[in-house]
């Protein structure tokens, strides 16, 4: 009996699709500007400084809790000020469906959930911060297969990235688009 042999199968980092506790990393990474978090000791308190103009916050990187509802990522990060104490924020981003074409799009609130004095001055932050890990995870994830991150759903308790072969444009449409924005800047 012949044996038959089978392809192997290129394993990638970057899944298709990522869990709760997946993302939750990802996003911890994210929050402590891309830290190695495995070199902390885990009976220490994980915590990074944030600073910017002047204003700091503690962000508390292991009271990250993160849900995947229906079409919609729920995160809610524990920051801390002097003014304020320690407080959750929550963002919430709201994706559409599989069949939507618009698959990189995501909708968020002007301001984060929580304290008022927190969302106000650290909420869009925390969401840029936020969307950059996830928009980065579709890049990496598309880079790796040689194609171009198409969209990101949450489907079956995952949050699940597509790519797509990247769309050369003809010499000529590059042309057309070129000139086209070359108009707008002289318009401005």
């Amino acid at each position: 009996m012949a044996t038959r042999r089978v392809p192997r199968r290129t394993v990638f980092v970057h899944r298709d699709t990522l869990d709760e506790r997946t993302l939750r990393g990802l996003i911890q990474r994210a929050l402590a500007g891309n830290a190695d978090l495995a070199a902390v000791p885990a009976s220490r308190d994980r915590a990074v400084v944030w600073d910017d103009s002047g204003d700091q916050t503690l962000v508390h990187l292991d009271s990250v809790v993160l849900r995947l509802l229906a079409n919609s990522l729920v995160v809610s990060v524990d920051l801390e000020t002097v003014e304020t104490g320690r407080a959750p924020l929550i963002v919430v981003f709201a994706f559409g469906t599989e069949r939507d074409p618009a698959g990189l799009v995501a909708t968020t609130d002007a301001l984060a959930r929580g304290n008022a004095m927190l969302a106000a001055r650290w909420g869009r932050v925390l969401q840029e911060t936020i969307w950059a890990a996830l928009i980065g995870e579709a890049q990496a994830h598309a880079d790796e297969r040689g194609k171009v991150p198409l969209s990101m759903h949450v489907a079956k308790g995952g949050l699940r990235f597509s790519v797509a072969e990247a769309v050369v444009l003809p010499d000529e449409a590059r042309a057309t688009f070129e000139r086209m924005a070359r108009r707008r800047e002289e318009r401005r």
